[in-house]
């Protein structure tokens, strides 16, 4: 393709509280160089700099009516399982594109925005769809509140996303090889996950400024504080690992959006050392580049995990920090000797208080660890070739794109409301507006009929 790309992206953006707003914003910066960029919202407007320049957002309801009059060459869209990509499925759907799976488990996020619009047959229709008659059985224990954390691991929910997409993007191997086991046949690449080197001040001068003791060993977690994260058995950890050491203290730096979890966590812990565990909150992003300059040693524990990147991971890797992970899916994948990896089972929380005692221990093996850590990332994580691989990907889908047919949710899946019909025909009326002349909306309309297969 000789002509300067027009694409549209799809995707929560700041102030949407999500690990992919950074990263769809990074993205579309320097995207920017080949493309033009349309990035479409669910109705809210853009914090960053970048959407009053270089990069337009637009409402959601604005893509059909753009898309007919001036097709965009391709479509890029990041999926995730979180609420805030629901607005995304409908449109994912109807015009094939470049999916971004930043998860490979959707089903908490598709199961919850099913049930808040009351539309439970069809969140039932589309478990069978892509597990079966045992899926559907499923839906009715997770329909009634009975479903744990197996069963949202057995049953994934993406066969439908993959089969939608004429592409897929992961950034590791695990996330792969769960878009191959759902045996759809598409093209998967993977592109690794950006490390975005960055200024960090020294230490003593970032402890300063933050009001910490330079002579106090300092742990931390970073990101946001949520169940998932292994904060309840690193608190044990450093509760025995504080009485060993002394001189310490835990730092949850990053915001936590359920207060009772916060609560409970704090609460757990015994009254002689809740001086030594500070939460933060959230921070602006140059006192967050002091915590990390600040931090001995970083724990960043996941359980459950579906294939999510950390940015914070990279981050504290980047800055030379020993790293404590689960040896769990995705974090496998992370060398041995760049981390300090964590087993799960049969007890987390020792595993993390003999490797604190043995870091803090052996200061030169912590200094060793972080200089592969850092090593690692700058080598395997570069940003060049995360644009450079999702560029030539979009690229190369275009012709794809041409030959696929939109999602068989068209015909097979319409009824589960996947695309309703009046979902169908709302998108194209809403974004027009009174310039658009009649013809050419009763024409749409019409086209989406025949596609829908209904009789007049």
């Amino acid at each position: 393709m000789n002509h300067r790309m027009r694409i549209a992206v799809f995707s929560p953006v700041s102030p949407v509280k999500s690990g992919v707003s950074r990263y769809t914003e990074q993205l579309v910066t320097r995207l920017h160089e080949w493309m033009d960029i349309d990035v479409y919202l669910d109705g809210y407007g853009p914090e960053s700099d970048i959407f009053s320049g270089i990069v337009k957002a637009r409402h959601r309801r604005e893509f059909e009516w753009r898309h007919l009059v001036d097709p965009y060459d391709s479509i890029l869209y990041h999926i995730g399982n979180n609420r805030c990509h629901h607005y995304i499925y409908p449109v994912m759907f109807r015009h094939p594109g470049v999916v971004v799976l930043h998860d490979v488990n959707l089903h908490r996020a598709r199961a919850f925005g099913r049930f808040k619009e009351n539309r439970l047959g069809d969140y039932l229709e589309e478990i069978r769809y892509c597990h079966g008659e045992t899926g559907e059985g499923v839906g009715w224990i997770v329909a009634k509140g009975f479903a744990g954390q197996l069963i949202y691991d057995r049953f994934p929910m993406l066969k439908d996303v993959c089969e939608a997409a004429c592409g897929i993007i992961v950034h590791n191997d695990y996330s792969k090889q769960a878009v191959l086991d759902t045996g759809v046949v598409k093209p998967v690449r993977i592109v690794p996950f950006p490390y975005h080197p960055e200024p960090l001040p020294e230490p003593g001068e970032a402890r300063s400024e933050l009001g910490l003791r330079s002579d106090r060993l300092v742990i931390a977690a970073f990101g946001f504080v949520v169940p998932g994260k292994g904060l309840e058995s690193t608190l044990k950890a450093f509760e025995r690992f504080a009485a060993h050491h002394g001189n310490c203290c835990f730092l949850m730096v990053g915001e936590c959006l359920d207060p009772e979890y916060l609560d409970g966590l704090m609460q757990s812990l015994p009254p002689g050392i809740q001086n030594s565990v500070v939460y933060t909150g959230f921070v602006p992003e140059e006192t967050f580049r002091r915590y990390i300059a600040a931090a001995d040693i970083c724990v960043n524990l996941r359980y459950p995990a579906q294939g999510e990147s950390s940015s914070a991971l990279l981050r504290v890797m980047g800055a030379s920090k020993p790293v404590l992970v689960s040896r769990y899916r995705q974090y496998r994948e992370l060398p041995g000797d760049a981390c300090v990896h964590i087993d799960l089972y049969p007890d987390e929380a020792g595993a993390v208080f003999r490797a604190l005692i043995q870091l803090a221990g052996h200061p030169d093996e912590a200094a060793h660890i972080g200089r592969l850590a850092r090593k690692y990332v700058e080598e395997k994580h570069r940003s060049v070739e995360w644009v450079d691989g999702i560029r030539e990907f979009i690229t190369d889908s275009v012709a794809i794109r041409e030959s696929i047919t939109p999602f068989a949710s068209i015909s097979a899946l319409s009824g589960s409301g996947i695309l309703s019909i009046p979902d169908h025909v709302a998108l194209v009326l809403t974004g027009w507006g009174s310039f658009i002349e009649d013809d050419i909306i009763l024409s749409e309309t019409d086209r989406i009929i025949g596609e829908l297969g209904i009789e007049e």
